[in-house]
């Protein structure tokens, strides 16, 4: 019985670990994001850049720079895949906000 207990908590645990997201699988998701949540305005939205932002050699986040807008995605399974997204602004790189630079 406790061999059934500590096989199925050491599986358990082993759920809670992030795995990295690619950068093919972030486009795609930012790609679905954009045709199902973006602005109807007849605008057709394709990836212009992918900026990946890191921190000691660890991608953190996707910025999918779209031709009118951005979105952010997480570089791990561990967060909920969209970070931010703005369909009427531009990202750049580095940037000044504090968010970047925690």
């Amino acid at each position: 019985m406790r061999l059934i207990i500590t096989l199925l908590l050491l599986s358990s645990l082993s759920l809670l670990a992030a795995l990295p997201v690619d950068q093919t699988r972030a486009e795609a998701t930012a790609n679905s994001w954009t045709a199902h949540w973006a602005p109807a305005d007849g605008v057709q939205r394709t990836i212009q850049k992918v900026v990946p932002v890191t921190q000691n050699g660890v991608t953190l986040i996707y910025a999918m720079v779209y031709n009118d807008g951005f979105v952010l995605l997480a570089a791990d399974d561990a967060a909920h895949p969209i970070i931010g997204y703005g369909y009427q602004t531009r990202f750049s790189y580095p940037s000044d906000n504090p968010s970047f630079n925690a």
